[in-house]
């Protein structure tokens, strides 16, 4: 898991994540699945988006559901970027775990996606930072 302010959990310091960085993860995703029970590898994305977004998960009836679901799932923890980066992290660490023998994305692959989009953040285990940080700006929050 990774750590940054507490205050993101409740209101991102920045803008949602553009489409563009949920479909180059949700490849990554489709990339990881690919390595064993693609079904299962879904499901468990699905558990870790759920929570970033809030929102209940359920198993899907089919492995065409569970992607749709996932899709979903993965567009509502947009809307906060610090927990849908955390979710993401926190899934494949959970994982490698499970699993040492799989190839994941590297913490540099995932950091270049976030910064060609401009998203202003960036991944530094254990840290998650941030460059539209209020505080980091000076703002009072």
């Amino acid at each position: 898991m990774l750590t940054f302010p507490n205050e993101w959990r409740f209101e991102a310091p920045g803008d949602p994540l553009p489409s563009i960085v949920i479909n180059q993860f949700d490849d990554f995703i489709s990339k990881v699945a690919s390595q064993g029970d693609r079904w299962n590898v879904i499901e468990f994305f699905k558990v870790r988006f759920a929570g970033a977004a809030g929102l209940p998960s359920h198993t899907s009836s089919s492995l065409s559901w569970a992607q749709g679901d996932l899709a979903n799932l993965m567009q509502g923890a947009a809307e906060n970027a610090p927990l849908f980066i955390n979710a993401f992290c926190k899934a494949c660490a959970e994982l490698r775990e499970q699993e040492p023998n799989w190839g994941f994305p590297t913490i540099e692959r995932l950091n270049r996606v976030l910064s060609e989009a401009e998203t202003g953040y960036t991944i530094q285990p254990p840290n998650l930072e941030g460059s539209k940080n209020p505080l980091v700006l000076g703002l009072s929050v």
